[in-house]
């Protein structure tokens, strides 16, 4: 005796999965342009603090350096959130065209048995006898 559970195919299952990769290929994106700003503010505003007197940039350009490390940042958490975005809509995609793959077969067979049925000729007449004619 199996404990294995009976699975049945759900396109709805896969469905739900695309939908949950491009939920999270929205999160990636959103999440690495506000890490990149975040990391670059954070290195553009090291002339704002008492790390910034070894360095060679003036004090008074600490927050232009500043916003151009969030600008800069940000571009670059885009470019990797747009990558890493693509990667879940490409396995998005693939789930649902083998939803899609899956209909056109039943649908495939459905219409080829159809047909068949529709064509097919009707059975000959069953002799009973030898076939002798008396």
């Amino acid at each position: 005796m199996s404990n294995t559970p009976k699975v049945d195919y759900d396109p709805q299952v896969i469905e739900k999965f695309a939908a949950s990769l491009y939920r999270k290929a929205i999160s990636a994106q959103k999440g690495s342009v506000a890490v990149g700003v975040l990391t670059g503010a954070i290195f553009g505003g090291v002339p704002l603090t008492s790390l910034g007197a070894s360095w060679p940039i003036p004090h008074s350009f600490g927050f232009a350096t500043l916003l151009a490390g969030a600008i800069i940042g940000g571009v670059i958490g885009f470019v990797i959130g747009d990558a890493r975005s693509f990667g879940y809509k490409l396995q998005a995609q693939a789930a649902l065209c083998q939803v899609e793959i899956e209909r056109n077969t039943q649908a495939s067979v459905h219409a080829t048995l159809v047909h068949a049925a529709a064509t097919s000729p009707s059975p000959a007449p069953v002799r009973s006898g030898n076939g002798a004619s008396a």
